[in-house]
């Protein structure tokens, strides 16, 4: 136990001394260039494949990169056929890559990827079995959030685009169903779009921004509680209207960066959804890119290749460390914690994946060991007061009939 101890105050001080709000380089995927891929995260490893080069070809070769020692290893390649403009995602420990576009047309095809086996098994088709039909799509928007993922809009071949929500639950028999429309639109009302861009906070969905039916790029921002299938808007985009972004969520914030508004950008932006607006944070590290890929690792962001602003796909890898005062995330016993704002100072909320029950407690230590504060759980998220307390680093633990069920760290400053 007091090994264990030291070894998570070594791994912290180390995790508190890197430096925050700042891309850096990392391994080059060995591929050329590349565009329109797809990226997702399993088991401590990302993986990026498919997409088109410079010369309009396309690939199937699939990629898996280590963190832990920064290098990539080709993996079985994707079994559907060479496309573009697919969507990914990761689910209860297996990838996805739906739709997309090949030489033949666009594609609604549905294929899971299991890194124990290194192999693809198709899946249902998109709307397969459902009461509503659906028709191949490319440029659409995959979101995942708790055990459930979303795709949105898209490119259907139509003149008026795809507004369609497709929620994919593999647990299920049938797993798709169409859900409600984005903005809660009927379907003839003129509201598609397609390579816009999305994140998860907190079992929501976020989309927004893309390139619209009407030929206009889009900034609108739309909140999705799938517990009651609606839409509600949220602020703008501040970087502007703009599609062929990339989206992601850390420490519960959401992030936008790069994309085009018919110049390529390279500036991101953090969403927080208590203050309802976006601050401009850290360029990406690689310059103006569109069509990149990203995936992250609940820690951090890594995100690569896409279209440079000379039109050339590009190789190259960035990985991103958030800035210190968006929160800390830990993880314990496949539950999922996040305490922010980070460093706290008069509060700091308390947020993710645990169940509160009636004998929920929350008991807060300071580095000696010693509870500084215990109390009763009686909501969740749960608002914790930290006015009082010395600045410093401290540590929580959430506790209930079945003993320990959460814990995490979090910085106390003034």
């Amino acid at each position: 136990m007091l090994l264990r101890s030291l070894l998570f105050l070594l791994l912290l001080s180390c995790s508190l001394s890197a430096q925050v709000d700042t891309w850096q380089a990392i391994a080059d995927q060995p591929i050329g260039g590349r565009q329109l891929a797809v990226a997702f995260y399993v088991d401590g490893r990302g993986y990026s494949g498919l997409g088109t080069d410079s010369l309009g070809n396309y690939y199937n070769d699939f990629w898996a990169y280590d963190p832990s020692s920064d290098s990539w290893t080709q993996v079985a390649d994707f079994s559907g056929s060479a496309r573009k403009s697919a969507v990914a995602f990761a689910l209860s420990g297996k990838g996805y890559v739906v739709s997309g576009q090949d030489t033949s047309g666009l594609l609604n095809d549905c294929w899971s990827y299991d890194p124990a086996s290194n192999s693809w098994s198709a899946e249902q088709s998109l709307g397969q079995f459902s009461t509503s039909n659906s028709v191949g799509r490319a440029d659409a928007t995959a979101i995942e959030t708790d055990s459930l993922a979303f795709i949105l809009c898209g490119y259907d071949g139509g003149s008026s685009w795809l507004k369609q929500n497709w929620q994919i639950n593999p647990r299920r028999d049938t797993i798709w169903t169409l859900k409600r429309n984005l903005a809660n639109v009927t379907e003839s009302t003129l509201f598609g779009r397609r390579w816009g861009a999305g994140f998860s906070i907190d079992n929501k969905v976020y989309y927004g921004c893309g390139f619209s039916f009407s030929q206009d790029y889009r900034q609108d921002v739309w909140s999705y509680n799938y517990l009651i299938d609606a839409w509600t808007q949220v602020a703008d985009f501040s970087g502007g209207g703009r599609s062929n972004l990339c989206g992601f969520s850390l420490y519960d914030k959401g992030y936008f960066v790069g994309g085009t508004n018919g110049t390529t950008q390279s500036d991101m932006w953090r969403y927080d959804p208590n203050l309802n607006n976006w601050t401009a944070v850290a360029s990406f590290g690689g310059g103006p890119v569109s069509n990149a890929v990203v995936f992250t690792d609940d820690r951090k962001a890594y995100m690569g290749l896409g279209r440079d602003s000379a039109g050339s796909s590009l190789p190259r890898w960035f990985v991103y460390t958030p800035d210190s005062t968006v929160g800390i995330t830990d993880v314990f016993d496949h539950v999922r914690l996040t305490a922010y704002p980070q460093p706290a100072s008069e509060w700091v909320t308390l947020s993710g994946s645990y169940q509160r029950t009636p004998s929920s407690r929350l008991e807060l230590l300071d580095q000696q060991g010693r509870i500084v504060l215990s109390t009763a759980i009686l909501q969740w998220p749960m608002l914790v007061r930290t006015e009082s307390l010395p600045a410093g680093m401290y540590f929580y633990r959430i506790l209930d009939e079945t003993n320990k069920r959460g814990a995490g760290k979090l910085v106390v400053g003034r």
